[in-house]
């Protein structure tokens, strides 16, 4: 595992709520990566050796995601960890954005209505003040052509601006997912369409 610093994220699976818990990484114990919870992120219940995780970190190419499993139980509240995959980007949707600022599209993003920045049929970017954190899971709903589609999301990125801060969000699967997948395709779809209208008249 590549990081640029010991914080860790660590996800237990939608059972959890998909919830990122701040673990920072303590050292090593030969092949383990060791780790303890923050004190207001440790799970209800300890975690058991053989557990599968996905642990999200820091890397050189941004925020990253692994899968992992835990090896080593609890000891003085240290975890130990080993990596059983590949890092991949967890901001899987950089290619797919279609911006939207100069457009009127707004979304409810954990009961605020908040101008949406750009969109993927994977997850969209929005504007707000709030102190939302790397790694919460947050409601999110909007209105496409009289239909409303809503879910959750993982916020995935923070880029703070002159005023509040742009807010990057992946769409969750699963059960209780929602249909916000749904509409994401169809706002995407939307989004080109105006842009194309736009770019066609000032050609």
């Amino acid at each position: 595992m590549q990081r640029v610093s010991n914080d860790l994220w660590i996800s237990l699976g939608p059972e959890d709520s998909d919830r990122l818990r701040y673990a920072p990484a303590c050292g090593g114990d030969g092949h383990a990566i060791l780790f303890r919870f923050q004190t207001d992120q440790s799970p209800p219940a300890p975690l058991a050796a053989g557990r599968d995780v996905l642990v999200f970190f820091n890397g050189p190419k941004g925020f990253m995601q692994q899968p992992a499993r835990i090896v080593l139980t609890p000891e003085n509240a240290l975890y130990g960890l080993e990596t059983t995959g590949d890092a991949v980007s967890a901001e899987s949707r950089e290619m797919f954005r279609v911006g939207v600022t100069l457009a009127d599209y707004e979304a409810i993003v954990g009961g605020e209505r908040c101008k949406v920045a750009d969109v993927s049929v994977l997850g969209f970017a929005f504007l707000s003040d709030r102190g939302y954190k790397l790694g919460e899971v947050l409601e999110a709903s909007f209105t496409l052509g009289g239909e409303e589609f809503e879910g959750r999301c993982r916020v995935k990125s923070v880029k703070p601006l002159a005023k509040g801060a742009r807010f990057g969000l992946l769409c969750l699967n699963g059960d209780d997912a929602g249909n916000l997948e749904l509409g994401l395709r169809k706002l995407t779809m939307e989004a080109q369409r105006t842009q194309l209208r736009r770019l066609s008249r000032a050609g």
